[in-house]
């Protein structure tokens, strides 16, 4: 039997090339990181305090940078999508520290209970939420899926793309070496201190500056050792170690008390986020505004929480006294400004609003044991101020009659017209300030 050999390929010639699948799927992953990490960042907030203050922007920058890695070409950009999308269920789909409805791009199938509450009459002070979203874990699970199959990429070709590799990875890693110096930083370091403190000063977010009327004591989480009492001049070497943490008379600040003497603690938030808390005047600057229903202590450990401009319930800011510097029974203006934020509409639904009472301004100087108070009454729109209006007024009062530096305590309060069960009170705003009265 005659059998015909079949041709085979031309001598020379390469063997034929495997297919490739297409690479777009991880094309759309890559832009869908780069949109969350930018709408993300842009929209990123340090209230309520929590873990997402550290975790937010850390799994923004990660799906950002593997994003931009896909377009140059990069093999790391697969194991840093891994990671994020991974993260991003482990972070932000359940999330202890904030609102899920307000994720960037998923927006829709989420559950959220709000958790440990702190309600002072019918005014929330504080809210901690709790939630799962279920499209977001399939989502981030499928985009998983994605990333996980082999594909295949052409090496860069082009010397922008070789320089956009270099920049981005350089970016990454600088990043990175950051994010890990500052979390050594403010909680490395204290937890490193506190096995000799004597006394502990925390905040969220940490960083927050801890004054002692001009003179700088450090960032919190401050750990009060000995060694720094005595150089505070509030302890003496040749005395036995002591140290005391007590709320001052206004309940805006700490008072720090050393074998020797004692020193009223100021506060003032981190430069990078100022702006979101609200503060008042002092002869050494703008300081935050202590929660009083959220500041924390005992005689070695304190935990301060500031007023955020984002905070639940009414929020007082009050400006310069004008004029800054008064003689004795001058009557001095403070202007100010209450504003009502809206509430989590997963918390209880809050009591019947009191369909009548007194909006008042209260004022109490202080100096010392001198105590110097006034009141004055507000129009009737303060006393159920619609959310998110802010209302505006000045207060005019007169100036102790005795010279000397006053710290003043401005709050905001409606007195219910009986004492019936049945009339609920909106709830206290308070700010600070000074005035000096000269002779």
């Amino acid at each position: 039997m005659n059998t015909t050999a079949e041709p085979g390929p031309p001598a020379g010639s390469q063997p034929a090339k495997s297919y490739r699948p297409p690479f777009w799927p991880s094309y759309f992953v890559a832009v869908w990181a780069i949109a969350s990490g930018i709408i993300a960042l842009s929209a990123f907030d340090i209230y309520p305090a929590g873990w997402g203050v550290f975790t937010r922007p850390l799994v923004a920058i990660l799906g950002m940078a593997g994003g931009l890695l896909v377009f140059c070409g990069d093999p790391w950009w697969k194991p840093l999508l891994r990671l994020w999308a991974l993260a991003q269920v482990a972070v932000i789909v359940v999330d202890p520290s904030g609102e899920l409805t307000r994720q960037p791009l998923l927006w829709f199938v989420a559950f959220t209970r709000g958790s440990n509450v702190t309600v002072v009459g019918d005014q929330v002070a504080a809210v901690r939420a709790f939630g799962v979203n279920l499209m977001g874990i399939v989502l981030y699970l499928f985009l998983w899926y994605i990333i996980s199959q082999r594909y295949y990429q052409d090496v860069p070709s082009r010397r922008f793309q070789f320089v956009a590799l270099r920049v981005v990875r350089c970016l990454l890693v600088l990043f990175l070496a950051v994010y890990a110096a500052c979390l050594g930083w403010f909680w490395g370091r204290p937890w490193l201190e506190s096995r000799q403190a004597l006394a502990m000063i925390q905040c969220p977010p940490p960083g927050m500056e801890v004054f002692a009327g001009p003179v700088r004591l450090g960032t919190a989480p401050l750990a009060i050792t000995h060694q720094r009492l005595v150089a505070w001049g509030l302890s003496r070497d040749d005395r036995p170690p002591r140290a005391q943490l007590r709320l001052n008379a206004l309940g805006n600040g700490l008072i720090l008390s050393g074998n020797h003497t004692s020193t009223n603690l100021l506060f003032k938030p981190v430069w990078w986020c100022a702006s979101r808390y609200i503060h008042y005047h002092s002869p050494w600057g703008p300081r935050g505004v202590p929660d009083p229903y959220l500041l924390a202590w005992n005689n070695t450990n304190a935990w301060v929480s500031l007023v955020a401009t984002q905070s639940f319930g009414m929020v007082l800011t009050a400006g310069s006294p004008a004029p800054a510097t008064a003689r004795p029974g001058q009557v001095v203006e403070i202007p100010f400004e209450l504003r009502r934020n809206p509430r989590d509409i997963r918390l209880p639904p809050p009591p019947a609003e009191p369909t009548n009472g007194r909006p008042v301004m209260g004022l109490v100087f202080m100096q010392g044991g001198r105590v110097f108070s006034r009141q004055a009454d507000l129009p009737p729109e303060f006393i159920n101020p619609p959310v998110g209006a802010v209302l505006r007024q000045t207060s005019k009062v007169a100036a102790p009659d005795a010279p000397g530096l006053y710290e003043y305590w401005l709050v905001y309060n409606v007195i219910p017209a009986s004492t019936t069960s049945n009339k609920t009170d909106l709830g206290r705003a308070r700010t600070y300030g000074f005035l000096e009265v000269r002779p």
